[in-house]
């Protein structure tokens, strides 16, 4: 439809069904009526697609992923997030690719997926924390740890909130971190179920990087992983930093070395005369 060609264009006082389509296209937008034209006005900042570089067009996608390598990532349970949310791979690849059964790959989903909801309930929860501050059960040193560390108030506004002084809430809220940090510390080793390191030493040989990859292979980690926490146990052994690259290239070297010197078995190796002569059959 062409408003030139609208018999009710003179009396048009608003935008008609038709045009309110092609303009709006979804979008809310405000209109102004002139004597001879009407203005539209969008609710929100909009740019043209006309207007975007080519450069930025060129970035556009329409994929229902998220690009997202997950190779770097220390526990299985954030693997399993990134590559099952963004990623979009299925459970039961998952479960092949870390060798265990489905249910333990959609357990560990589970639980990763509700720790990032309590994530985001708690950036969310400033509302909640102004609260809090108007709580008598709790004291005022567990109200200035709380809305700092838990709320995300810095301790200038939380002086505010208490009309005192800025560096009184930052004495407390340091004396309350070092109590809370040593309980968790207790409570941490009671709970512990880490990950168990093999031995090493300071002259890490390429065999003991085999080893150790493998045993922290078998205990869930990937190898990516393993490799980090080599070059992190190597460069505390050492006292000087060690790339977790370094460890990798050393790692399939040596793998490389051992693939030559194992013998070439043959398939008849171990059979009889009967067995050979009916496996040539086929």
């Amino acid at each position: 439809m062409d408003c030139n060609s609208c018999q009710d264009r003179s009396e048009c006082k608003t935008l008609c069904k038709d045009i309110s389509k092609k303009v709006g296209a979804g979008i809310r937008m405000m209109h102004r009526k002139f004597d001879d034209h009407i203005v539209l006005f969008p609710l929100y900042n909009q740019v043209r697609f006309s207007e975007i570089a080519d450069h930025r067009v060129d970035e556009f996608s329409d994929a229902d992923t998220v690009p997202w390598s997950s190779g770097d990532c220390r526990l299985r349970k954030t693997s399993v997030f990134i590559e099952h949310f963004f990623n979009k791979t299925p459970i039961s690849e998952l479960a092949e690719r870390f060798k265990v059964d489905d249910e333990a790959i959609k357990s560990a989903y589970k639980n990763a997926r509700n720790q990032i909801s309590k994530l985001i309930e708690a950036l969310d929860a400033r509302k909640t924390g102004a609260q809090i501050s108007r709580i008598e059960r709790f004291t005022k040193d567990q109200k200035y740890f709380m809305l700092v560390h838990v709320f995300g108030f810095s301790m200038k506004e939380v002086a505010e909130m208490f009309s005192c002084d800025h560096g009184i809430v930052e004495l407390v809220v340091g004396r309350m971190a070092r109590k809370y940090g040593k309980l968790f510390a207790e409570q941490a080793k009671k709970d512990d179920t880490t990950i168990t390191d093999p031995p090493m030493s300071d002259k890490l040989t390429n065999a003991e990087i085999v080893r150790s990859v493998d045993a922290y292979f078998q205990q869930g980690l990937s190898k990516n992983q393993a490799f980090i926490r080599i070059a992190e146990r190597l460069s505390a052994l050492q006292g000087r930093h060690t790339a977790e690259l370094s460890i990798k290239q050393r790692y399939y070297t040596a793998m490389a070395a051992r693939k030559k010197k194992e013998p070439v078995k043959s398939s008849y190796e171990g059979k009889t005369l009967q067995e050979i002569k009916e496996m040539r059959k086929f």
